[in-house]
């Protein structure tokens, strides 16, 4: 296998172009573009209002993409309540218009990385490095990560 060193996928060995995101392996200078993985965020830490914590994930969208991330995990809770918190309801409301509106890629909520659901079969496929993270196969629904 080769690890691409754009999106840091690995690829089968007779692959000349990643699979992924099409860039070519093998091929790494200093002009070349280097994606890091994964950008982690606390946005409910001081207890903010819903429209404090929205603006605070658009804001880290931004700089996650400028710093070059790959994916963008938002802590937002799960809520007090055990019902699932106003924040969290709030953040993973607007993702599907942030996808809409292209400013990102896609999203996996943080109970659906796991092998067991679809999604997380096929978001793992793309970013095999999430299995060893501590919220693969956890359910946490505090988490929701942003494919940029």
């Amino acid at each position: 296998m080769k690890l691409c060193q754009v999106c840091g996928n690995e690829n089968v060995e007779t692959n000349t172009i990643c699979q992924f995101c099409g860039s070519q392996l093998g091929r790494v200078s200093t002009g070349n573009i280097k994606f890091k993985l994964i950008k982690t965020v606390n946005i409910k830490d001081d207890l903010p209002t819903i429209e404090q914590a929205k603006n605070r994930m658009e804001y880290q969208v931004k700089i996650a993409k400028q710093q070059k991330y790959r994916l963008l995990k938002i802590i937002h809770g799960y809520g007090s309540s055990g019902k699932g918190g106003d924040i969290r309801i709030a953040i993973r409301n607007i993702l599907p218009n942030l996808v809409w509106q292209r400013k990102i890629s896609s999203f996996i909520n943080g109970e659906e990385l796991t092998r067991n659901s679809v999604k997380g079969r096929n978001f793992l496929s793309r970013f095999s490095q999430m299995k060893k993270d501590s919220d693969y196969n956890s359910n946490n629904k505090g988490v929701t990560i942003i494919v940029l």
